[in-house]
């Protein structure tokens, strides 16, 4: 037969795994955050600058247009 303090040592045990599962879990995903976070500020950082590009190259499209219709004229 199983003695009380058997049946206590093995509750204790489960939770202390269970509660060591939770930190691990977390932990995984704080990294798994950070990771991403990473990847959306590179990825943000790129689109900025070639929306920058984008832009000027526009400006100066618009720009040569209008130096030629204003020749033109």
């Amino acid at each position: 037969m199983t003695d009380a303090r058997d049946v206590t040592t093995l509750l204790r045990e489960g939770v202390y795994t269970a509660v060591g599962f939770g930190v691990v879990a977390f932990q995984k995903a704080q990294v798994q955050r950070t990771e991403l976070t990473k990847r959306l500020d590179t990825e943000t950082r790129e689109a900025r600058e070639q929306l920058t590009r984008l832009g000027k190259d526009i400006e100066r499209e618009v720009r040569s247009r209008i130096d030629s219709f204003t020749r033109a004229a």
